[in-house]
């Protein structure tokens, strides 16, 4: 799950090797070391990798949490893969002792990952990757150029095949992820909208779209925003006179906070279809599909 994209079911037989990891400018390791000696959840934590294994009911596996791959690394990039626990205790002496920078989540594996080499010699398909998290990596858009990520994990999948989890993934994607110019060059075909976006459209985006996020991200407020809007459609005409409306607006006495509503308003009666398709491209969340 870190930003060196290493696969979370591959099996590298290295535990050490040296990773680029960018460190944050005004980092501190003696802050870190901080946050791990009084302020990092561990018993939280290793319960919810544990995912209700750490219990004493008879249904849970109490191997489960120690066939949990970690991996750390260390000041001076080092990347230490294969780490596993069976208590939260020690996890927590291990990352005292190892102050981590960061710390990545991998797959459970049919054996404990430390102990892999004394299965070297069973044979094939002893030491493989079994349950992983399904990850979402969603780009969230504030306007066309500010984004944010959000992380969702999927437990109840997590032994889902590859193919499986692209299909999922696939079925997530409305707009490919490329670059601020990509979302024009991509369209919500078809005469209707699929329901899965119909009642996203209906139920969630249109109301809060209007009452909230029009306004507060002011996305009418200026001329290079407009031009942003005015690009995603596609009949120039109608891009054009809208264009010629809203420099009317200039000359106006609409005030700033107005002149989202005005903008808006005038866009949806000169536009007459495909007002959901503007509300999806600014508000519907983008998956990045090789990114999950």
């Amino acid at each position: 799950m870190g930003d060196e994209r290493v696969d979370a079911m591959e099996i590298d037989g290295q535990q050490r090797q040296e990773v680029a990891a960018a460190v944050p400018d005004g980092f501190n390791a003696d802050y870190l070391r901080i946050y791990y000696g009084k302020l990092f959840p561990y018993v939280d934590f290793f319960k919810w990798l544990a995912y209700g294994n750490d219990a004493k009911h008879p249904g849970c596996d109490q191997s489960y949490i120690g066939r949990r791959e970690l991996s750390f690394t260390l000041e001076n990039d080092i990347y230490l893969r294969f780490q596993s626990f069976d208590s939260a205790a020690e996890l927590e002496t291990s990352i005292k002792e190892k102050c981590p920078f960061k710390i990545d989540i991998g797959p459970v594996y049919s054996i404990d990952p430390a102990k892999r080499h004394a299965y070297a010699q069973s044979g094939n398909n002893v030491f493989v990757p079994v349950e992983r998290e399904l990850i979402f990596d969603i780009v969230i858009l504030v306007s066309i150029t500010y984004c944010g990520y959000i992380v969702v994990a999927v437990v109840s999948i997590a032994g889902l095949s590859n193919e499986q989890r692209s299909a999922i993934a696939d079925y997530f994607r409305v707009y490919k992820v490329g670059g601020e110019n990509s979302l024009k060059k991509v369209s919500l075909t078809g005469p209707v909208l699929h329901p899965f976006l119909a009642r996203s459209y209906t139920d969630v985006l249109k109301c809060f779209f209007e009452d909230k996020l029009l306004h507060s991200q002011q996305l009418f407020a200026s001329e290079e925003r407009c031009q942003k809007i005015l690009e995603l459609i596609p009949d120039e005409n109608v891009a054009s006179e809208l264009h010629d409306k809203w420099q009317g607006n200039r000359r106006s006495s609409i005030s700033k906070e107005d002149v989202n509503a005005t903008r808006w308003e005038q866009l949806k009666t000169t536009l007459q279809s495909g007002k959901h398709k503007l509300t999806l491209t600014y508000y519907f969340y983008i998956s990045d599909a090789g990114a999950s």
